[in-house]
């Protein structure tokens, strides 16, 4: 069985608050239809999971996403066949687009189809929740309101057409965004921005989502590594409509309402950086 697992963007990010240690967020996500890992899973006389393709020198075999909602899925459901699992990377780590999250997901619903569950089968929706915070969300490829700790995803309408450019060049850490956030003791978001936003969505009102596009994680992330910033500045040099920083960085995206404008902005900077994708947005 061949599956895809896509990328996600925050178009939107804020820290509302805390509960128990953990940050609480408000965030809306979309899936890039063309940025995506390949995941491929049989039926096998014994366990096996391998990566290959982009950055896997940096995936711990013992100890990621994939593993960890593969044991969960088990222990929730009482299914112990033994697979052969083979994850081809395409999505950058540590680059805010969800690619280990989007690996879990992708497995869950495979498994999902494999052993005759549904997707919102509380053993798979529970795996989910408790592999990582953006795995719940990743089950599906809609464009959702996430908040909580990743643990509650609301279906929203995206009417407008959105293109983007991602690029990237310097890895960030999630965690020690997030650190650095609370060193700062910036201030807790509210959640009047992103009602903008969800409403800029659904009314096709592309001059308005660009007003309300914003990201919390900006100022730690560009703390933790400055040359972030490359990336950024090399985006706004082109015809684009905004640029800004996805998740805990450090990737960013360009975007465009027009997919012409989409092509002159990768013919432009192809090259000039160390990821580059274009990509409709589901």
């Amino acid at each position: 069985m061949k599956l895809y697992a896509y990328a996600k963007i925050n178009l939107s990010l804020y820290v509302i608050g805390l509960k128990d240690g953990m940050h609480l967020l408000d965030s809306i996500m979309l899936t890039c239809k063309d940025i995506k890992d390949t995941i491929i899973i049989k039926k096998s006389s014994i366990d096996s999971l391998k990566f290959s393709g982009c950055q896997t020198d940096k995936i711990d075999v013992n100890n990621n996403t994939v593993k960890k909602a593969l044991g969960l899925f088990r222990k929730n459901t009482g299914i112990y066949t033994p697979l052969d699992i083979k994850v081809i990377k395409k999505i950058p780590i540590m680059a805010g687009l969800g690619g280990s999250s989007a690996d879990a997901a992708c497995l869950l619903r495979g498994l999902a189809k494999m052993f005759g569950l549904n997707i919102q089968n509380s053993s798979i929706q529970n795996a989910a929740k408790n592999t990582g915070s953006d795995v719940a969300y990743m089950l599906d490829r809609r464009a959702a309101r996430v908040s909580g700790v990743g643990e509650c995803v609301e279906y929203i309408d995206n009417n407008t057409k959105l293109y983007m450019l991602i690029a990237m060049d310097e890895c960030i850490s999630t965690k020690e965004c997030f650190a650095v956030f609370d060193n700062l003791k910036l201030n807790f978001s509210d959640k009047v921005q992103n009602d903008m936003l969800e409403k800029a969505l659904k009314d096709n009102n592309y001059s308005k989502v660009l007003k309300f596009i914003h990201n919390d994680l900006y100022t730690p992330a560009k703390i933790i590594n400055p040359k972030i910033i490359n990336t950024e500045v090399l985006l706004k040099k082109t015809n684009s409509d905004i640029v800004s920083m996805t998740g805990s960085g450090g990737a960013f995206f360009a975007l465009t309402s027009k997919k012409s404008v989409l092509k002159d902005i990768y013919k432009s900077i192809k090259g000039k950086t160390k990821y580059i994708f274009k990509t409709d947005i589901f």
